[in-house]
């Protein structure tokens, strides 16, 4: 079951669009109030409830279509729609007022839509005061008492009527939604979408290394993946390509044991007996999920180190362009590239592992294509090993 709420000020602009013989509507609720002798009746006499009290209120108008899944179908009597349409009404606080219920017959899916002034028959006002939030939580609530199917509501959207904004957010969805399905990973699923001319950061807290989420970007239009689809939020694309700060932790992990094994093969037996002093045991020295760490330091967001990791597959260079990161105004992080992100969560690793010669990756030795500069690194012994 799904429930969309409409507010306007114009009656007879919502009865004609209920009660339409294009539709196959059939009105089979109405309150005493109302009286059905045509839609010009019907919505005069909601406009005459709506400006008792004399509220002048700006929006007296609700329209609420209910939605059912096509596998409810066989079940979706009048009967049962309107208990459901009235539980709704109740449940809502949607009480007291003049309404009808009408009833399209036009889609695969049972579907029914009522109209109602906010305005009481007694002259009160019913509060539009969360409406959102309570609807999500009544369509939950019905949806497991009478047994129904869940949906996204998506599902039933006629795309082709969308317009503005809305018809923008539908189309990104579609794209995005496209380049995810033909990518295996993160990268290629970046690549997807700037071949379809879109663009992809990340929500990053620089104060406790926390991804928050990923939003989407075609030309002027940004959007978070929440907002387009819930498929398309972080943690369900994590799912799918896994989870970037356990894909680093492992490339950070596979290059620290190369670099054991290269130190291995080029230092004498002597030295060999302590190489658990030059290399201590990765998964203790940093446990999964190690990543809360503190940016306040001497290394700005906007310099930062080379990186090349295995499964990214891209050089990066020192200076970062200006839009990888886009500062929010907390000062505690913001939207950063797929490429500065992965740099961002490897300064934990740099900052407590190092080769004597600074805190960047590219001193550690991990991110080096040449492998004899890479050997070279490690023949000094303990002095050109990695330690804490």
């Amino acid at each position: 079951m799904f429930a969309h709420i409409e507010k306007g000020n114009n009656f007879q602009g919502v009865v004609n669009y209920v009660n339409q013989a294009a539709k196959n509507a059939r009105i089979f609720i109405a309150t005493s109030g109302i009286l059905l002798t045509d839609n010009k009746t019907i919505a005069n006499c909601l406009q005459l409830y709506s400006q008792k009290g004399h509220n002048n209120i700006k929006d007296p108008v609700r329209h609420i279509s209910l939605a059912f899944s096509p596998e409810d179908s066989y079940r979706m009597t009048d009967q049962l729609m309107g208990q459901i349409a009235m539980e709704y009404m109740k449940k809502m606080g949607y009480t007291g007022t003049e309404l009808i219920v009408a009833r399209h017959f036009d889609t695969k899916h049972p579907h029914c839509h009522i109209v109602f002034s906010r305005v009481r028959t007694d002259g009160s006002v019913i509060s539009s005061s969360n409406e959102k939030k309570r609807n999500v939580k009544v369509c939950k609530e019905l949806t497991r008492k009478y047994g129904l199917h869940y949906s996204t509501g998506k599902n039933w959207v006629h795309e082709n009527r969308l317009k503005g904004e809305m018809a923008t957010r539908y189309q990104m969805m579609h794209k995005v939604m496209d380049a995810r399905d033909a990518a295996s990973d993160w990268k290629q699923f970046e690549k997807e979408l700037a071949d379809r001319g879109m663009s992809m950061m990340f929500k990053f807290n620089n104060v406790n290394g926390r991804i928050m989420g990923v939003c989407f970007k075609d030309g002027e239009f940004t959007y978070s993946g929440k907002k387009l689809d819930k498929s398309l939020v972080y943690s369900r694309l994590a799912d799918r390509f896994g989870n970037i700060k356990e894909i680093v932790h492992d490339n950070v992990g596979i290059a620290y044991q190369e670099a054991k094994e290269e130190f291995a093969q080029q230092c004498s037996f002597s030295e060999r007996l302590h190489l658990d002093e030059h290399f201590p045991d990765f998964d203790k020295l940093y446990p999964q999920g190690t990543g809360s760490v503190d940016y306040s330091g001497d290394l700005p967001m906007d310099r930062l180190c080379h990186t090349i990791m295995d499964g990214w597959g891209t050089t990066q260079s020192a200076d970062k362009p200006s839009s990888d990161f886009i500062p929010d105004s907390s000062n505690q992080g913001g939207l950063v590239s797929l490429n500065l992100l992965a740099d961002l969560l490897l300064q934990p690793y740099a900052a407590r592992v190092s080769s004597g010669g600074g805190s960047t990756t590219n001193n550690l030795g991990w991110n080096d294509d040449d492998r004899k500069k890479r050997k070279a690194k490690f023949k000094g012994g303990r002095r050109g090993g990695m330690h804490r």
